[in-house]
């Protein structure tokens, strides 16, 4: 396959997934921009097997068909009103994967480019806080924890501290010397990971799904920047429509709940209405 071939056929696939997200603006239309969604991904994933030559490998057949028949397992058992958390655990699901590609990346035989390894460090941190938020919230609107926020002894601080140092983490990443890769490796995903439970446990139970919207974005970003780590575009921008509307999502929910992410995201309550 040509890379002129390539890019055109990456192009029509991302037009294609714009186009089933515009559908799903509307009811009449949601289940055929929802079917378009899928044809359009499942089509990038067999395009990039069949680019790189890995089309019959077993180990990708197998595994794919574990995660095929999970998927359709969890469509027909889940109830509708366990969607929320349901999406919250995929989004979780979609972060683990694209931290675990970028460390598979770096951790390989290929040169990487100091780019390459800053978007490695991006996409471990970004999917760490992403998969961590995740599956708190998750477990939060499954009632396996209380929905009430909660915040710890100098939360404010402590969220401060994880952010930065996933911040120099990502920079220890790119100018380092490979023998601090192991270090690296683990504060990202450790400073990453805390500050996704730290932002998840302080969002109040009736914003969570508010939280959901923003976790998914911040999912798609981890994907193209572990995109951005091996090189394949159709990954950078399949992660960076899922983040683009995962962020627009959030800012027109905050609108219609009358809510500001600022607010939200430091864990204040809902400002009680007047009779």
């Amino acid at each position: 396959m040509t890379d002129l071939l390539y890019y055109v056929l990456c192009g029509a696939l991302a037009a294609g997934l714009l186009a089933g997200i515009a559908l799903m603006r509307k009811a009449k239309t949601a289940l055929i921009g929802n079917l378009a969604g899928v044809l359009c991904v499942a089509g990038a994933v067999l395009l990039t097997l069949f680019r790189h030559n890995i089309l019959g490998k077993w180990e990708l057949l197998l595994f794919s068909a574990v995660g095929l028949a999970l998927g359709l397992y969890w469509a027909h058992k889940v109830k509708m009103s366990q969607m929320p958390q349901m999406v919250a655990l995929r989004g979780g699901l979609g972060s683990i994967a694209s931290s675990i590609a970028a460390i598979v990346a770096v951790t390989g035989l290929r040169v990487v480019t100091v780019f390459e390894l800053a978007a490695a460090g991006a996409a471990l941190a970004v999917g760490a806080a992403a998969f961590a938020g995740s599956a708190v919230t998750a477990a939060r609107l499954h009632g396996l924890t209380g929905q009430k926020p909660q915040a710890w002894k100098r939360h404010k601080e402590i969220t401060i501290a994880s952010l930065a140092a996933a911040a120099v983490s990502i920079l220890m990443f790119a100018l380092l010397p490979p023998q601090w890769l192991p270090v690296s490796l683990f504060v990202c995903g450790a400073a990453g990971g805390l500050f996704g439970v730290a932002f998840a446990i302080r969002v109040g139970g009736a914003d969570l799904p508010i939280a959901i919207s923003l976790l998914n974005a911040l999912s798609g970003l981890a994907v193209a920047a572990a995109g951005m780590t091996i090189g394949e575009p159709l990954l950078v921008t399949a992660g960076g429509i899922v983040g683009g509307s995962g962020l627009l999502l959030t800012q027109l929910m905050c609108r219609a709940a009358d809510r500001s992410l600022s607010d939200i995201l430091k864990g204040k309550a809902p400002a009680a209405s007047g009779n």
